[in-house]
């Protein structure tokens, strides 16, 4: 909706088949470890709860325009499950040949796939 894409076109598909987004937090793992252990688990708790707050902010934003583009008369447009397997096999084939093109895209992948799995989403 940011983009204005609901003006140019009447039908969206809700809800998205992607996943969430990622929030991350990234650090130098030799400073990282000079950290107290107190501080690591610190810093552990307070990213997951930032990153529980952006993912909870972004779920009721994305209520609040469906429901203000409904108002303006677009239209949402709802897979079937049997659609949304179809996409993820497409999607899970081009994973797995970029999983090929390094050890830590392939590792990426696993931990990324092996969540999804246990989301019930593959």
């Amino acid at each position: 909706m940011q983009s204005g894409l609901h003006k140019a076109a009447k039908y969206f598909f809700y809800p998205g088949w992607h996943s969430l987004p990622q929030n991350d937090f990234t650090v130098n793992k030799k400073e990282w470890d000079k950290l107290p252990k107190d501080i690591q688990e610190i810093l552990r708790t307070a990213v997951r709860e930032w990153a529980e707050e952006l993912t909870q902010k972004s779920r009721l934003a994305d209520i609040d325009a469906v429901e203000k583009m409904k108002k303006e008369g677009n239209v949402p447009i709802a897979l079937s499950p049997d659609e949304f397997k179809r996409i993820r096999k497409v999607a899970e084939g081009i994973w797995d040949e970029w999983a090929q093109k390094s050890p830590m895209c392939k590792q990426s992948i696993e931990i990324q796939k092996n969540l999804m799995r246990k989301l019930g989403q593959l």
